[in-house]
């Protein structure tokens, strides 16, 4: 889950529009927790992560839940037949693989 919970706090607080700042005061920590939660630089603990989804009203597993998207789902397996596909889908692959 490296990169995941950071990436989805600092998501979920950007789509308030809150500052680092604002949100931290709002809760009551520091900036520089936040910055490093946001970095996956420090671990929240469940508490804590608790108090954060409370604050954002969202359901405290939407922070700790792994999703993989249904084309990454089905390409699994055939990443190492990429040799047989079209000279151009090495290239184009990657892009589709970061499509939402």
């Amino acid at each position: 889950m490296q990169g995941v919970l950071g990436a989805k706090l600092k998501k979920a607080r950007t789509d308030l529009s809150l500052s680092q700042a604002a949100f931290a005061r709002a809760l009551g920590f520091s900036s520089e927790f936040i910055s490093l939660l946001e970095a996956d630089k420090r671990a929240p603990s469940l508490a804590t992560l608790n108090k954060i989804a409370a604050y954002l009203k969202k359901d405290l597993r939407s922070f700790l839940e792994e999703k993989e998207g249904a084309f990454n789902i089905l390409l699994r397996g055939c990443r190492s037949s990429l040799s047989i596909m079209s000279p151009a889908a090495p290239v184009v692959l990657p892009h589709i693989l970061r499509l939402p």
